[in-house]
């Protein structure tokens, strides 16, 4: 591995590294040098999430949401829908952490279409999954099972069985915090994660799956 490709070469690394030690004024400090002069998107996505995040730590909240909107707005007129919708769920994550679902929502809401017109279909849908854990927070249930059937059939047209897979369980538990029966989605999401490789997915499933069948089938 060159030196180009170590952690500590990395412009985030001193970010990252203030972010792991709980350091907030280090994290501020840094990002602030970082997005003085970065070009690559990700890095600034990367550093201005950190930075938001940092500021409401430091009891800055207000400041946190006007960077977020505003570096997303510069990157929507900059024709980067999907690296502005990454934008958006890190202040849905903020507004969530604050207690403010509505606008929380309405992050995601904007998320999802940003990423839908920059053509990352797997993205929106994670983002709608999102969407459907908010409106359930929020006591909104019709909300929830509405968007959680258009991810359904997105991720059905899509056909990756990981997405499938997440899908499914996404549902599962919203059955499962509504009072209905998880099983069938927790089982149908199984097997889509067996047929993805993905290893997490496919451990929580079984867990989910084992935990739903306890009291219907406890042999298998």
């Amino acid at each position: 591995m060159s030196a180009a490709e170590t952690p500590e070469a990395s412009p985030l690394a001193a970010v990252r590294g203030a972010m792991a030690a709980g350091r907030p004024a280090d994290v501020l400090q840094a990002s602030e040098a970082i997005l003085a002069t970065a070009a690559d998107p990700a890095v600034v996505v990367e550093a201005t999430a950190a930075r938001a995040s940092a500021l409401t730590q430091v009891g800055r909240p207000g400041d946190a949401f006007a960077l977020l909107r505003s570096a997303r707005d510069q990157q929507k007129t900059a024709g980067r829908p999907a690296v502005a919708a990454t934008l958006s769920v890190a202040e849905s994550g903020l507004r969530t952490a604050s207690g403010d679902l509505p606008a929380a929502i309405s992050a995601l809401i904007e998320a999802a279409s940003d990423y839908g017109a920059a053509g990352h279909v797997a993205d929106q849908i994670r983002a709608e999954l999102q969407l459907v854990t908010a409106y359930l927070m929020a006591s909104r249930p019709d909300n929830a099972r509405q968007v959680m059937s258009g991810c359904l059939g997105a991720a059905q047209r899509l056909g990756d069985p990981g997405v499938l897979a997440e899908v499914r369980h996404q549902e599962g538990s919203l059955l499962l915090a509504t009072g209905a029966d998880p099983v069938a989605s927790f089982d149908d999401g199984l097997r889509a994660a067996d047929r993805s490789g993905s290893p997490v997915v496919r451990i929580q499933l079984r867990i989910d799956l084992g935990c739903a069948l306890a009291r219907q089938d406890a042999g298998r």
